[in-house]
Order: C-alpha cells, then structure tokens, then sequence
C-alpha cells in the first residue's frame, strides 16, 4: 500500500513539471531551473493574460459557417486584429456559435462594440467586452446557490441579488 502511494505521489509530482512548462511554455516565458516557473514568471504570464483579456471582445450568435477570416474581415475596420477563436465542441468539433477577437489595442474594442446588434451571414450578432466574465460568474453563483441550498435541506431554487442571497417559498 505504502509503494502505490509512493508511486502515485511521484505521478502527480511529474504531472505538477509538466504542466508547470507547459504553462510557461504558452506564456512564452522560460521556466525557472528545475522546471518551475518562478514569481516573476507567473506575474508576467497574469499581466500578458490581464493584457490580453482588456483587448478582446465576445461575439455572441455567429453562425456555425462563419471562418476566422470572415470575422476578422467584419471587424477590420475596428482595428488590427491579433486573433480571432471560434470555440468549438471538443467531441464534435462543431462550432458552439460565439467567438472571441483580440485586437492590437484598446480602441479596437471600443470600435467593435459599436458593431452590437449588427448582420453577419444574416444573423444579428452581439458584440460585448468582458459580458462573458459575468456570465461565467453568474452561472457560478447560481451553481453554488443550489448546493447550498441541496445541502442545507432546501429543495427550492435560489437566487443571487446584488444585497445577498434569496430563497424562493
């Protein structure tokens, strides 16, 4: 028992270097020797990141057709666009319909958000910057909110306002 243990141990120390590098591979900052990053490095990864983030949009309802290149070409005249990812289901490969665009600064999404609302391969898309960090945290919070309320004994469904928790009769 004591040597499956030891094994184990020794397993989720090599998973912890792999993904270490593996993290600052992305970032593009080289790990600290003996593979893990150090504080600096794990700043400058949350900094490109925070960077990053204050440059991008959502886009909501794109169609299931649409390319990269045709999204980039809708918001060329917002800016110069770094990147466009359409997030795709990982079984199928499907395109879940939204997509994210970075660009090369931060007047870009400000011109892009000017493009809610508007047609694209005749669908009325949603652009937004940061809605999609608040609906990532609402739907948390609602998760949170049922166990509570499954662990508490409640059997009714609650729900979060901005003064504190709510529990429906």
């Amino acid at each position: 028992m004591k040597k499956r243990l030891r094994e184990m141990e020794e397993e989720a120390a090599k998973l912890k270097d792999i993904q270490e590098q593996s993290s600052a591979e992305l970032s593009g900052v080289p790990a600290a020797a003996g593979g893990a990053a150090g504080p600096a490095a794990a700043a400058a990864a949350a900094s490109a990141t925070t960077d990053a983030d204050a440059r991008s949009i959502y886009v909501g309802s794109v169609d299931y057709s649409a390319t990269p290149e045709e999204l980039q070409a809708h918001f060329a005249d917002c800016g110069t666009v770094n990147r466009v990812t359409i997030l795709c289901n990982k079984f199928t490969g499907h395109p879940k319909g939204y997509a994210y665009i970075e660009f090369a600064d931060e007047d870009g999404v400000k011109n892009a958000t000017i493009l809610n609302d508007s047609m694209f391969k005749d669908r009325q898309i949603k652009v937004c910057f940061g809605c999609m960090a608040f609906v990532a945290l609402m739907v948390y919070m609602a998760t949170v909110l049922l166990l509570v309320g499954a662990c508490m004994g409640r059997a009714q469904f609650a729900w979060c306002s901005p003064w504190g928790l709510a529990w429906t009769s």
